[in-house]
């Protein structure tokens, strides 16, 4: 973009639009509000991923050992229907052929056991859901807009930035021209004085004003080094890489506006005002999704696999389920008025 100094330069115009389009792309501000803005529109994608289905895959495996154990009281209920049967083969001269049980105990957990299933959930009535989707549809426009209003920010900053710039490469040539002139001054001057034409106060005033240009000039010089500097911030890249000069002949004109056109322009233009529109809209959303925590939610619960004990398919392993799930929160100790 910079160009050699015997270059015709071009106009400010061009100049300054060829710096802004570069600024745009590099500003690190600019790329924060890119960043700021492609997390927003992926909040917004999960807001949304809760309207659709998800689907699970589970598996579990245990070994079991020790709990709580069931009994089944199988002696106490047949060894009295087995003694009187013992007795009436006695009485009939033939051997007792039934012997005493035990009662019998069982593990209330399977000693192994495995649960695999497929799991689908399907929200049918959630009004956080949607009320959480307008929040951050809110959230994203205000992100869109303070990007719109940082880059036009830049903008206006590069442009007066690079338009000091101008002006302050002008006053250095201006005060160097000055300098060149007062130093001839000075020398007519002591030259005068030595060959008596003058007298000594004509060739000290000559010098003092040439140390006052020489400090003007320092300051100038000063001046034009800080602009550049801060349009080269703006563009991020070495503060003392040289800018590009533009010629400003012809092109500054005087155009009468009206103000309160002006003003209403700016109301109805300004990205400003857009983003804090859409910031009070996702706060009003924000509300919304903590009062619809109030309400209750429905959702369709799909459940299929195999238990057992082992990895088997076929009857008495394979199950399916089918569930209407209600939730309610009735208390929450105030967690949702916080």
């Amino acid at each position: 973009m910079d160009g050699p100094e015997s270059a015709e330069p071009r106009a400010v115009a061009a100049v300054i639009d060829d710096y802004v389009r570069e600024a745009l792309r590099s500003n690190l501000s600019l790329r924060a509000e890119g960043l700021v803005l492609e997390r927003s529109l992926a909040a917004l994608d999960a807001a949304r991923a809760h309207f659709l289905p998800t689907l699970a895959f589970d598996a579990r495996y245990t070994r079991a050992e020790g709990g709580r154990q069931l009994e089944l009281p199988v002696g106490t209920l047949l060894n009295p229907v087995y003694s009187t049967l013992n007795q009436l083969l006695v009485a009939q001269g033939r051997p007792a052929e039934f012997a005493a049980i035990q009662n019998q105990n069982f593990n209330f957990q399977r000693e192994r056991e495995q649960d695999t299933r497929v799991s689908l959930r399907q929200a049918l009535y959630a009004p956080a859901i949607p009320a959480a989707v307008r929040a951050q549809r809110a959230q994203l426009e205000a992100a869109e807009f303070d990007r719109m209003a940082v880059a036009r920010r830049l903008k206006r900053d590069l442009t007066v930035g690079y338009l000091d710039w101008l002006k302050a490469t002008r006053e250095v040539g201006i005060v160097e021209a000055s300098v060149a002139l007062l130093s001839e001054n000075l020398r007519v001057s002591d030259s005068l004085y030595r060959n008596g034409k003058v007298t000594q106060d004509q060739v000290l005033r000559a010098r003092a004003e040439l140390l006052a240009v020489q400090q003007q000039l320092r300051d100038a010089r000063n001046g034009d080094s800080q602009a550049r500097s801060y349009v080269n911030f703006l563009l991020n890249r070495a503060l003392d890489t040289p800018l590009e000069p533009a010629s400003i002949e012809g092109e500054i004109g005087h155009t009468g506006h009206d103000l309160a056109a002006l003003r209403a322009e700016a109301l109805g233009n300004r990205p400003e005002i857009g983003q804090l529109e859409r910031t009070i809209r996702a706060a009003e959303s924000r509300v919304r999704v903590a009062n619809a925590d109030r309400r209750p939610t429905l959702s369709l619960g799909v459940d299929a696999g195999i238990n057992d004990e082992r990895y088997d398919f076929g009857s008495g392993r394979n199950f399916g389920t089918v569930s209407l799930l209600l939730h309610w929160q009735l208390f929450d100790g105030g967690l949702t008025a916080a």
